[in-house]
């Protein structure tokens, strides 16, 4: 699960120098004394969360998303039905009813993996990752065909 935490600017060069950390270890080192298993598994995800995490600038994400939308407003046009596009040519484009997201994601592909494997996912471009593949190398994606009509059988 990703989650989006705000770090007040007093803390900012704690959390830039890795001291959320050393604050974690020194609670954990008194943890053994007063709590059980649950708090101390609870401190050891927070440590490798905070060491894993990254910061967001917001103007630079705002920018990305709109640089995002002229490249999608090009591509959304003209759908490549039938052919595998790499992910190192474009990255599926994200639907309008995202456009209001900071963690936008692209529409639903399907997506192919180094192995062979084929799913339905979407991109999300605030986490950079495959959502519905993310434990796979993607190399490839297609879009989907249109829904069928009510009433076609």
């Amino acid at each position: 699960m990703k989650i989006l935490i705000d770090i007040p600017k007093e803390f900012e060069i704690d959390y830039r120098t890795d001291k959320f950390a050393d604050f974690f270890e020194r609670v954990k080192a008194d943890m053994d004394v007063i709590c059980g298993n649950y708090e101390r598994e609870t401190a050891d995800m927070m440590v490798n969360a905070f060491a894993e995490s990254r910061p967001y600038d917001l103007d630079v994400v705002m920018e990305q998303l709109e640089s995002r939308t002229d490249i999608d407003k090009i591509i959304g046009k003209k759908k490549e039905y039938g052919r595998w596009i790499p992910v190192e040519e474009y990255l599926p484009p994200i639907p309008e009813s995202e456009y209001i997201h900071i963690l936008h994601s692209s529409e639903v592909v399907a997506v192919l993996s180094d192995c062979g494997n084929v799913f339905i996912a979407k991109y999300n471009f605030g986490i950079e990752r495959w959502i519905g593949a993310s434990d796979h190398k993607i190399t490839h994606w297609t879009p989907l065909p249109e829904t069928p009509e009510k009433g076609i059988k």
